[in-house]
Parts: structure tokens; C-alpha cells; sequence
């Protein structure tokens, strides 16, 4: 196990969010005449036992303390975001396609998200995770393996 301080976890966090409107955004624009919805959901900061085997210094335990108790949720709070965003607003379905949605409600993107540069990585993104899942593809069917479900 690692020792992981609040501030890193806290910027991963935020870079994964960015990553994620990116992904759905141009996933979203390519399914633009599929009858399927994608949207980016934030359920918040859920009080789950996620992170229970993360070693944290006294300090690093103090602040996620103080962060969960200021603005922690439950995880069936967090659940009600993912269930909105995916069947709680009838007839809003296209204001929701490649969106991201907090708080029960579709939010404007960070001023970088919808600048030419957000977008120009919003694509580089979009081509670099699909060509490692393609060539992952490849190298695995070239070897005669087939994929297998996973056994939990």
C-alpha cells in the first residue's frame, strides 16, 4: 500500500473528470443519429469504503475527514445523479447527449473544456484511447487469444 495525500487524490479526481467530459463529448458526436445517450455524470463525493486501504498521514486523514463531512454524500445519493442523468428527465434527452450533468442538472463545461485548445484535446484524447484499445485488440486476437469474462 501507498501513502496518498488528500491534495493528489483531489487533482486526479478533477483530471479524471475533465478526461471524462472529453471521452463522452466526441463519443456523443459520434452517436449522433443512434437512439443511445451519452452523458458525463458527476455523483459527488460519496461516502462509500472505497478508499479504506489508502494510508494517509494524520494530517492527510484530518483533511479527508473534514472534506467528508463538508461535502460528502451518500452513495445512494450519488446513485440518484447517475439515475437522473440516465432516465429522470423525459424529453430532455437531447439537451443531456454528450453533456455533463451535476447535481440533477446539465452544467456549462470549464472555460478550457469549450475553448479550440479543449477541443483539439478533447480529440487527441478520443484518438489515443481508441487506438490503445484497438492495438490492445490486435495484439490479443493475433495471439490466438480469444477475451474471456472476468470471474469475480
Amino acid at each position: 500500500m501507498r501513502s496518498v495525500d488528500t491534495l493528489t487524490q483531489f487533482c486526479l479526481t478533477v483530471q479524471f473528470t475533465v478526461l471524462n467530459v472529453f471521452f463522452v463529448r466526441e463519443f456523443a458526436a459520434r452517436l449522433q443519429s443512434a437512439p443511445v445517450i451519452a452523458t458525463a455524470v458527476n455523483p459527488g463525493f460519496c461516502l462509500t469504503s472505497l478508499g479504506r486501504n489508502n494510508r494517509m498521514s494524520l494530517l492527510g486523514q484530518l483533511n479527508r475527514k473534514i472534506y467528508s463531512l463538508a461535502f460528502g454524500r451518500t452513495a445512494e445519493a450519488g446513485s440518484r445523479e447517475i439515475l437522473w442523468a440516465a432516465i429522470g428527465a423525459p424529453h430532455r434527452e437531447r439537451d443531456l447527449h454528450g453533456r455533463y450533468v451535476t447535481e440533477m442538472e446539465v452544467r456549462e463545461e470549464s472555460e478550457f473544456a469549450v475553448s479550440r485548445e479543449g477541443y483539439e484535446m478533447q480529440r487527441r484524447i478520443w484518438v489515443g484511447i481508441t487506438c490503445f484499445v484497438l492495438r490492445s485488440m490486435e495484439t490479443n486476437f493475433s495471439r490466438g487469444n480469444r477475451m474471456k469474462p472476468r470471474r469475480y
